[in-house]
């Protein structure tokens, strides 16, 4: 990964955040990579601006010891390389996904207004509610491992951060989590909605609500990493793909 890259500049910028506000969370530069490991919490763990061409031998001495200390499993994010691919498969890690980065030159415009559901309704969410929106997250996202509360009370104490709980007849079902930088960039992560309810519109529904509280803050440029799956709702809202990135795992 370009240790510049604008699609995950944002990405890096939530990261050192969490860190400098939370002491259960420490990132750790190898010279050959960096990681971010949080002691009782399956996110944020992730090894990343990974320099394996000039930097091999440093990262083959030191991977294996540092995977070996994270309570959860971390993610290695590296910008795609057929080259690094056939590297890390050799070694024992396993391709679990690809993310796209994409990115949005957002218009400041009314909100929208386009409630095809009445039953469904989006707000933000403040910290009395953290419990229902990280059960949901953990629920979809994460296999239903722990995710740490004081993690997301922390980043909304910071100001920089929204939660946007989605509900339909006051059941939440989807989460989105906006995290605007110093670059007045926004990226979106944290984006979800229960099984039950998918392939309905509602997550566009939740994506559009989003920009919108966006637009509030007179944000102009969006960024987010897609799923494969996601990369059809996102170019639906005119988001642009910059980049790949390969998700690996040790076996």
């Amino acid at each position: 990964m370009g240790r510049t890259d604008d699609s995950l500049r944002n990405l890096l910028f939530l990261y050192h955040t969490i860190v400098e506000s939370c002491d259960t969370v420490q990132l750790y530069d190898r010279g050959a990579y960096k990681m971010i490991k949080a002691e009782t919490s399956v996110w944020p763990n992730m090894i990343y601006d990974i320099d394996i061409n000039s930097r091999r031998e440093i990262f083959l001495n030191s991977i294996y010891k540092d995977l070996n200390e994270f309570t959860f499993r971390p993610i290695l994010l590296l910008q795609h390389s057929d080259e690094d691919v056939a590297f890390l498969k050799k070694i024992d890690f396993l391709l679990i996904d690809r993310w796209t980065g994409m990115s949005l030159s957002l218009e400041q415009k009314d909100a929208n207004s386009f409630l095809s559901d009445f039953e469904l309704s989006c707000r933000e969410i403040n910290e009395d509610e953290l419990p229902i929106w990280i059960n949901l997250v953990s629920e979809e996202l994460f296999s239903k491992k722990f995710l740490e509360l004081n993690i997301f009370s922390t980043l909304l104490a910071t100001r920089r951060s929204s939660l946007i709980l989605l509900e339909k007849n006051k059941v939440a079902i989807g989460t989105s989590l906006i995290m605007y930088d110093v670059n007045n960039t926004a990226g979106i992560y944290m984006v979800c909605v229960k099984k039950e309810h998918r392939s309905k519109g509602y997550a566009k529904y939740l994506l559009s609500y989003t920009l919108d509280v966006i637009r509030k803050f007179k944000v102009t440029h969006v960024v987010l990493q897609s799923t494969r799956m996601g990369i059809p709702l996102y170019k639906s809202l005119n988001f642009n793909v910059q980049n790949s990135y390969n998700l690996f795992i040790k076996k």
